[in-house]
C-alpha cells in the first residue's frame, strides 16, 4: 500500500514537472514573441498580425513596409545546447507558413499586390535581455 501511494506521489510530481516545463516554454516563446515585435517596428515595419491562425495553418507575425509583406515567423530559445532556434523551421513548416501566407493574402485581398518575403526572426535568450538575428528571406516557395 505505501508502495502504491510512494507511485502515485511520483507519477503526480512528474505530470506537475512535465506542465511546468511545457509553461515555461510557452511562457518564452510568448516572451519572445513580444520581443519580436519591438525589434520590428524598430526596423520600420508596421505589425499587421501577430498570432494569425486560420484553417490551412498559422504564422507568428505579418508586418508591412513600404510595398512588401512580411510573413515572419519566431523562434525563441533559452539556450543553442540543442541547436539554433532558426533550425527549427524545417521544409514541413515552411511549406505550412507559405500556405497560411497565400490564404491571408487571398482573403485580405493583397495577392499580387505586395512583395512578399518569408523571414525567420531567432531569439535566444540572455539573462534579462535577448540575442536576436533577423534572416530576410530566410526561405522561398518552390515551384
Amino acid at each position: 500500500m505505501l508502495t502504491n501511494l510512494i507511485l502515485r506521489v511520483l507519477s503526480l510530481t512528474s505530470v506537475v514537472y512535465t506542465i511546468t516545463i511545457v509553461l515555461n516554454r510557452r511562457a518564452i516563446g510568448i516572451d519572445g514573441e513580444k520581443r519580436a515585435i519591438l525589434f520590428l517596428k524598430k526596423q520600420g515595419f508596421r505589425i499587421l498580425k501577430a498570432n494569425y491562425r486560420s484553417r490551412v495553418g498559422e504564422i507568428d507575425i505579418i508586418a508591412t513596409r513600404n510595398d512588401l509583406i512580411a510573413f515572419i515567423e519566431v523562434k525563441t530559445r533559452q539556450s543553442n545546447d540543442y541547436g539554433y532556434p532558426e533550425e527549427a523551421v524545417n521544409k514541413k513548416k515552411m511549406r505550412r507558413i507559405i500556405k497560411a501566407a497565400k490564404y491571408y493574402l487571398v482573403t485580405h485581398d493583397l495577392y499580387d499586390k505586395k512583395d512578399v518575403r518569408f523571414d525567420v526572426l531567432s531569439l535566444i535568450r540572455k539573462k534579462t535581455s535577448f540575442e536576436i538575428e533577423y534572416f530576410e528571406n530566410a526561405f522561398r516557395e518552390e515551384r
